[in-house]
């Protein structure tokens, strides 16, 4: 009886570490790939946040408005994303920031362009004087009309931007918190775009898009607080600088723009 009992006792062990062998078996099969994957895309992500984000600096340049909101809103940014670190330039506190004003406002040119270039040039004066490390993405933010009543463009390399809040403030003057999330939105916009990411474009017939044209801006205050990145858009981010960079870049865009 001793014996049967054990062997018994025996089979059912037997058979449990068989059940529990199979089990463990099918658990691998079933589900080790998408463990791995998530693994992977752990370490990808761990990996890309580790790379030094792309150095710029802001500069309010013949801006009439205070700057107090729009800089909170802006640097607010450097928490929200991985891809840039932002910093906003005391602009009046510098000596040579009369001369290059009045180069500016002395400026007659119909070119979107030469309009950017000039700008560059006296920001990259300011960065050689205050002896910038790196060579920093450059933003301006002013009240100087742009040529053919644009609000935005870059220079051809994409470093030097140019925010034009002219015709903003001339159709939102009643509202400047508006007017601030407009200039959030296109600094977003540039900011992608200087990366230099194949086929990410500005276009049309996409309302909402970051990337969007808008050619008539009164519709900018409708997109303002619900934008965000098409089809389009994110297949050329996605097949440029991959999944994870396009899910923090989805984010980054959705995020909260409250001032």
């Amino acid at each position: 009886m001793a014996i049967g009992a054990n062997l018994t006792e025996l089979g059912k062990s037997l058979i449990l570490n068989l059940i529990g062998a199979l089990l463990v078996f099918l658990a691998g099969v079933l589900f080790s790939d998408p463990i791995q994957r998530h693994v992977a895309q752990w370490r990808r992500r761990r990996a890309f946040r580790k790379q030094k984000p792309a150095f710029v600096r802001i500069f309010p340049i013949i801006f009439g408005a205070p700057f107090d909101q729009l800089t909170h809103l802006l640097l607010r940014q450097n928490r929200l994303q991985p891809f840039f670190q932002l910093e906003v330039i005391h602009w009046e506190a510098w000596r040579g920031h009369e001369a290059a004003e009045a180069r500016l406002r002395a400026l007659r040119t119909d070119s979107r362009l030469e309009f950017v270039e000039k700008f560059q040039a006296e920001m990259q004066a300011y960065n050689e004087a205050s002896g910038a490390a790196e060579n920093p993405i450059n933003v301006a933010v002013t009240d100087l009309v742009f040529p053919k009543n644009f609000y935005c463009w870059n220079t051809r390399d994409r470093r030097g931007i140019v925010i034009g809040i002219n015709s903003l403030h001339k159709l939102f003057r009643e509202d400047p918190i508006l007017v601030n999330k407009i200039i959030l939105r296109i600094v977003q916009r540039m900011l992608l775009y200087s990366l230099g990411i194949d086929s990410l474009t500005a276009h049309q017939y996409t309302w909402g898009c970051l990337f969007d044209l808008t050619p008539i801006l009164t519709d900018l205050q409708y997109s303002v607080d619900n934008t965000y990145l098409c089809k389009q858009c994110a297949r050329a981010i996605e097949s440029d600088r991959g999944m994870e960079f396009l899910d923090m870049a989805k984010v980054w865009v959705k995020g909260d723009t409250t001032a």
